[in-house]
């Protein structure tokens, strides 16, 4: 605990100290590996299409008046008043920020650095930032891709209703590193938002909050002001669809597992949960089988909390595991031991 109140975070100094900072030094042999020293040195200045084959161009302007042409427009299709060998061009960009050609000859640089603050400014943030990215539109967007091979969602791929990738999403004529079959076309929406995975739909009045923190997606149980976290039985799954047609933001429910019968599994799963949960009542081997087993039949999650169960191949979620872990197909959620240094921790583990 102690330690916790030696840690200083960005939050604990004035912005002009950051600036100050060239390289923070982390020692004590405190990792898990046995490193006893880690230095974080600051990046320095972008260099724009690193590592990319370059070409250089005379370009001539034509016209009457400037033109302003930026760094992601593919060259070979500015105006006809700009001169320049259009062969040579095709499949490049400019090698600067941005640049206005006036009636004069100009040849273009091969090698051009921006800080990254100018860099961000401009074009938001890049590589090796470390911030809440999501996918902006424009840059990122190909234009030469169908409605067929680009995504309906981006960076959480969603095509056709259903999963298709999870990685980084763009345009790979333009971005390095994105994920095959991510494709972002003139079809794909592209929605800002934090997804929650562990929510209990206890009232209404939670909805604007989660909204005004950045939420988006909701994922989780309950039918109203109850002690109970799913939403038990296909009318009550009706009811709660019903409910929040009208809300701006997405809803995921999940229905009760607690049953030996897999035919009351299945009737919650063709109602439209998207997963089944089942907590302390009935806890047999049998109950946890068959819920197992039929979100396997529909490939649908399910959803545990706290024992560790053998769980052959089959995919979880589990809730209030902690220190939970596992392969690749176990997914924690874990609550309060994921802030360790607060004031209040030793409060808030005693209850969890």
């Amino acid at each position: 605990m102690n330690l916790g109140k030696q840690l200083l975070g960005r939050r604990h100094v004035q912005p002009d100290v950051l600036e100050t900072l060239c390289e923070v030094q982390v020692e004590g042999g405190i990792f898990p590996d046995g490193t006893y020293l880690v230095i974080v040195v600051k990046p320095g200045k972008i260099i724009l299409n690193e590592g990319r084959y370059r070409v250089a161009a005379k370009v001539t302007n034509c016209g009457d008046k400037p033109i302003q042409i930026g760094s992601h427009y593919h060259f070979i299709e500015t105006k006809p008043a700009i001169s320049f060998d259009r062969h040579l061009a095709y499949g490049k960009r400019l090698d600067v920020s941005n640049l206005a050609f006036h009636t004069i000859h100009k040849t273009i640089n091969l090698y051009h650095s921006i800080d990254r603050v100018a860099y961000a400014d401009i074009y938001g943030p890049t590589v090796s930032d470390r911030l809440r990215l999501v996918l902006r539109k424009g840059i990122g967007q190909s234009t030469s891709v169908m409605d067929t091979d680009a995504l309906d969602l981006a960076n959480i791929g969603v095509k056709g209703g259903h999963i298709a990738g999870i990685g980084k999403a763009g345009n790979p004529d333009m971005m390095d590193g994105v994920t095959p079959d991510m494709v972002v076309g003139a079809t794909t929406e592209a929605l800002a938002g934090t997804f929650d995975c562990h929510f209990h739909f206890i009232c209404p009045q939670i909805i604007p909050v989660a909204l005004s923190s950045g939420i988006t997606t909701l994922i989780g149980g309950g039918t109203g002001p109850n002690t109970k976290t799913n939403a038990p039985g296909a009318t009550n799954v009706e009811m709660m669809l019903s409910s929040t047609d009208d809300i701006q933001i997405i809803f995921g429910f999940t229905g009760k597992g607690n049953a030996s019968d897999p035919e009351a599994l299945r009737e919650q799963i063709k109602a439209d949960v998207m997963g089944l949960k089942y907590m302390k009542i009935g806890y047999t081997p049998k109950v946890i089988d068959t819920c197992l087993s039929v979100s396997e039949e529909y490939d649908v999650q399910d959803l545990l909390s706290r024992p560790l169960l053998p769980l052959k191949n089959h995919t979880i979620h589990a809730y209030h595991s902690e220190s939970a872990g596992g392969p690749y197909n176990v997914t924690p959620s874990l609550t309060n031991p994921t802030r360790p240094y607060t004031a209040n921790t030793l409060d808030d583990m005693l209850i969890c």
